[in-house]
């Protein structure tokens, strides 16, 4: 076998190597389906687990990172929900829903201010987004 028919042979190889375990692994997305899924069954503890590793697969998924947050506060671990969301909110701060979830975790903390606080930054930035629908939607 000729030197370069061997170089292209392994390198073929190596390339082939590399990209198989990519196409067995679930990528974050696939988790996150999984995770609502479960959700949406009840399966609380599998939805966790999915969400652990949709934010694994892609620590930017702030969808992720939010329902991360909502497994937390159902489990009443509301520190870990606050943590969660501000996650999501630091990945995406024009994330209406999770200005919404904050405020409900502050307000399960006790922390009443802050929950009003948050609320109203949903109410605003919701009444913006709904805004920006319309005008989008009466354009011929």
């Amino acid at each position: 076998m000729l030197p370069v028919e061997r170089l292209f042979k392994i390198f073929a190889l190596s390339l082939i190597l590399l990209i198989l375990p990519q196409c067995s692994e679930k990528r974050s997305e696939e988790h996150l389906k999984n995770a609502i899924r479960f959700s949406e069954q009840g399966d609380y503890l599998k939805a966790k687990e999915a969400f652990q590793k949709a934010v694994a697969k892609d620590p930017n998924n702030a969808r992720a990172w939010l329902g991360l947050g909502g497994i937390y506060n159902s489990e009443k671990n509301h520190a870990e929900a606050l943590k969660a969301i501000k996650k999501a909110l630091l990945i995406d701060p024009t994330y209406v829903e999770a200005y919404y979830s904050l405020g409900f975790t502050y307000e399960n903390l006790g922390d009443r201010e802050s929950a009003e606080r948050e609320y109203e930054h949903f109410r605003k930035l919701k009444a913006k987004l709904e805004a920006l629908m319309k005008t989008e939607s009466e354009k011929p």
